[in-house]
């Protein structure tokens, strides 16, 4: 009797599911893929957005994000405050 035993790898396109979101690229990089996020996103497959894009901050305000969940902050110019430095 014989036990024959055989594995069968299967070697597919990684970026054929469209793993990237927001119209990120998918590039394949050492048997997997990485994403190139547009302006704008981040993350592995481009799915945080950047809330300071495009900046929400009025009369020269500098947007910062904060608390990772889709909040920001203005930093207004003398002269200005309020949420987005009115």
């Amino acid at each position: 009797m014989f036990n024959i035993q055989s594995l069968v790898i299967i070697s597919g396109d990684p970026c054929a599911s469209q793993p990237c979101m927001n119209q990120g690229t998918c590039m394949r990089d050492n048997g997997g893929f990485r994403c190139v996020c547009p302006s704008g996103y981040s993350g592995s497959r481009c799915e945080i957005r950047d809330v300071c894009q495009p900046n929400p901050c009025m009369n020269g305000g500098t947007c910062r994000s904060v608390n990772g969940n889709g909040g920001y902050q203005c930093i207004c110019p003398s002269g200005y405050s309020g949420q987005r430095c009115e």
